[in-house]
């Protein structure tokens, strides 16, 4: 995944780039490329817009958390999908979630394609961790 690291460094050239649509196949990407990979995107200050499927690839739970933790720094940031291959155990649903939910502007979730609004992430995640094992 040295590729999609490089891939990320010319994505930062495109420092205007507001909106931006990635489609990972066939596990072109592991658990930690991917998060390196978020550790380049979040130096994308404009973007307003992500959509991420890397429903074809094996990213750990823990992949995907590190991920949305990079993109905690992206002010501009409004609308974010993410695409997974597996169903997590409620605990860590509850975990990416809560990383979702420090992305300071983001109005509009999607995750595997099921749209919320912040507030009803929230209720989501609360419903989850009444069933998540404390």
């Amino acid at each position: 995944s040295d590729a999609l690291v490089e891939f990320g460094e010319q994505l930062l050239s495109l420092e205007n780039v507001v909106d931006l649509d990635l489609h990972f196949e066939n596990n072109e990407i592991g658990t930690d490329g991917f998060v390196q990979f978020g550790g380049k995107l979040k130096d994308l200050a404009q973007l307003r817009s992500l959509t991420v499927d890397c429903s074809d690839n094996e990213i750990e739970i823990d992949g995907l958390i590190g991920f949305v933790k990079h993109l905690q720094t992206l002010e501009q940031l409004a609308d974010f999908t993410l695409s997974f291959d597996q169903t997590p155990e409620d605990v860590w649903m509850v975990k990416l979630m809560q990383a979702m939910l420090e992305m300071p502007q983001v109005e509009v979730f999607c995750i595997q394609q099921s749209r919320c609004t912040r507030a009803e992430l929230a209720v989501r995640m609360a419903d989850l961790q009444q069933l998540a094992p404390q």
